[in-house]
């Protein structure tokens, strides 16, 4: 019984060929939209996860500002707190803790031929065991030359933008960068990241950063290595009460921020997930004008096969034949947008990780799980289905003698 249901309902999509296509181009765009801003979203926050997980679940992140203040490396927002080496000092001596890295960074000024140009300036510690902890990071990977070590005072490592794109000549090896109006040599480049701030980067050691950025106390974040065997959770809120106590502040008022790298992740998560929420929200619209589009289209349906309906009711077809006649046809039109819009939102997402990826943001990526693949599937069904409701009633309403009268 079931499959005369799809048969009829595929015998009337040929008969009527442009009407189901305009019918279903309401659900079809917003499908669309709604796949390609999710795969979109999918994307980034796959990339903003392996970027985060190439630190490592045994990293915390200490930062000045309160709770929800969190302030990436060479952000510009207004926090008046600051770290110091006694802070260092004190989270050291929190059980638990490996090796902790001062880092600063800043936005600064840099030459090479002829031209001047702003970079991101990040200045950390370069003894044995951060070397040794940089070397294990993703986004730290040196792709030609090396990273810094111990004695190198005005040596820099800079990102795949700082050397092949943002000067008109590129940065190579041994090459002199000025930066801030000091001379420092190119012995590293990194690998590209695909991240704008990372591939834009020059990092320097933390006593040169500190020379030409004229901030010989200052501390930008500090990255700590927590022990094996520990809980970087349990660590972070023991390095958070010692500073509290180092710091003189109450619970709840801090002017520094401890996070985990697995809390830092789930922040990020959350807000994508609320934009992604949003967006999504604002494409919804287009199913709304797509399932009336499609309501219509059933009530001209029905108007239009009334004497079909007589003729099926006379032969012996029940109410809740015709009524499932009439909703699986409306849900094979949500159906349809539902499938082309799943291939037009995931081309679309596709043209703009390209255009993406040539303009230097390679961190936006297009990603279609299958559970979206399903989800918009189903919802495109169910959603055609639902407009079909009302004109599927009426049609089970229709008496078979009055039906063959009117037609």
């Amino acid at each position: 019984m079931i499959s005369d249901y799809f048969s009829f309902v595929f015998r009337t999509f040929r008969h009527r060929p442009l009407r189901s296509w305009l019918t279903v181009i309401g659900v079809l765009i917003g499908i669309a939209a709604v796949v390609a801003l999710i795969s979109l979203g999918q994307g980034v926050q796959k990339a903003v996860n392996d970027a985060f997980s190439g630190i490592g679940t045994d990293k915390i992140i200490v930062m000045p500002g309160g709770e929800g203040g969190f302030y990436g490396p060479g952000s510009t927002g207004l926090i008046t707190a600051k770290l110091t080496t006694k802070d260092v000092d004190t989270i050291n001596s929190v059980r638990g803790v490996e090796h902790s890295i001062e880092i600063l960074s800043r936005t600064a000024r840099a030459e090479f031929s002829g031209q001047t140009k702003f970079v991101s300036v990040f200045g950390a510690s370069i003894d044995r065991k951060t070397v040794e902890i940089a070397s294990k990071i993703d986004f730290l990977q040196v792709e030609e030359g090396r990273f810094l070590k111990e004695g190198d005072k005005y040596k820099a490592v800079i990102g795949y933008v700082t050397s092949n794109e943002l000067f008109d000549k590129p940065v190579k090896i041994n090459d002199r960068l000025v930066i801030e109006g000091q001379s420092f040599t190119v012995i590293g480049l990194q690998k590209k990241s695909g991240s704008p701030m990372q591939d834009r980067v020059v990092r320097i050691p933390i006593e040169a950063a500190r020379e030409i950025l004229n901030a010989p106390d200052e501390i930008s974040m500090i990255l700590v290595k927590v022990n094996e065997g520990y809980s970087a959770e349990d660590v972070a809120y023991n390095i958070k009460s010692e500073l509290r106590k180092e710091r003189n502040v109450e619970e709840g008022k801090e002017d520094f921020n401890v996070v985990t790298s697995n809390q830092l992740i789930a922040g990020v998560n959350s807000i994508l997930y609320i934009v992604q929420i949003s967006l999504v929200g604002v494409a919804g619209i287009s199913l709304v004008v797509g399932s009336l589009g499609i309501m219509n289209t059933m009530y001209t349906a029905v108007a239009e096969r009334t004497k079909e309906i007589g003729i099926m009711k006379a032969i012996g077809a029940t109410n809740h034949d015709i009524t499932m006649l009439f909703l699986i046809e409306s849900g094979m039109l949500g159906l349809m947008g539902g499938v082309v819009g799943i291939i037009i939102g995931f081309s679309l997402s596709k043209i703009v990780e390209f255009i993406a990826a040539i303009s230097g943001f390679e961190i936006l990526k297009a990603y279609l799980p299958l559970e979206l693949v399903l989800f918009s599937l189903i919802f495109s069904f169910l959603i055609g289905a639902a407009s079909g409701v009302l004109p599927a009633r009426a049609a089970a309403k229709l008496r078979p003698a009055e039906a063959i009268r009117k037609w």
